[in-house]
């Protein structure tokens, strides 16, 4: 019972079982169809198992290869885009919203001062920033009924950067199992070439860094937001 709700709650099953879901398209599409072509059962119920199998490993790499590619994320940013919305040189909110909100993290966290729009930004600012994002963070996930909506849009960030983490796997097993149906010469089975491509299309067009990279400052966005609400 205690795996279940650690594996399978509301939070992992957005971010982490339903991108693995996704990721691992390609090789249930080819199943079924392929199933219905030869109406194999034993294939059929061979090809299931492996691919619950795959979605159990897809469901960690992707975790882990999202996480580099939002480490890369932040090297070419400069900074996590939580801290960055929190600098005056950001243009996400307005000087006068940025200072009521400054002021507000001041007086709640012990000890911390944040810079005025006339000091000049260092990096020793992006530490205090990140400090004063980490006690928002732990503020919004303690009040996450009264902040559900800071929950929801870390929940749309983790999927979608986990999603383009294995966005290279989606797309190499299509082309996989376009080269296996090309190989075979069985041309009456085009359907499953031309759902490949349709896939691998889907996955190149939709499926991009800059929609990880709006996630990530919608969710940043929505956490200096509670602010408001302090």
């Amino acid at each position: 019972m205690e795996f279940l709700k650690k594996n399978f709650d509301d939070f992992n099953i957005y971010a982490r079982i339903i991108p693995a879901l996704i990721i691992g398209l390609p090789t249930y599409v080819y199943i079924v169809i392929t199933g219905i072509i030869d109406f194999n059962i034993m294939e059929i119920v061979r090809n299931s198992i492996i691919s619950v199998l795959l979605i159990s490993i897809y469901y960690r790499v992707i975790r882990n290869l999202g996480k580099r590619c939002e480490k890369k994320m932040y090297d070419k940013l400069g900074n996590k885009p939580t801290t960055i919305v929190l600098r005056y040189s950001d243009n996400n909110f307005d000087e006068i919203t940025k200072t009521r909100y400054h002021k507000k993290l001041n007086e709640k966290i012990d000890g911390l001062k944040l810079p005025t729009k006339r000091e000049k930004e260092t990096m020793e600012s992006d530490i205090l920033y990140e400090s004063a994002i980490n006690w928002l963070r732990n503020y919004a996930n303690s009040n996450r009924e009264k902040e559900y909506r800071v929950y929801q849009e870390l929940k749309d960030y983790n999927f979608w950067r986990n999603l383009y983490g294995g966005k290279w796997i989606l797309i190499i097993s299509c082309i996989i199992f376009i080269i296996i149906e090309l190989l075979k010469k069985n041309y009456e089975n085009n359907i499953i070439i031309i759902m490949m491509i349709g896939i691998a299309i889907f996955s190149t067009l939709f499926i991009t860094k800059k929609t990880v990279e709006d996630k990530a400052f919608d969710y940043a966005k929505t956490l200096l937001e509670v602010c408001e609400r302090l």
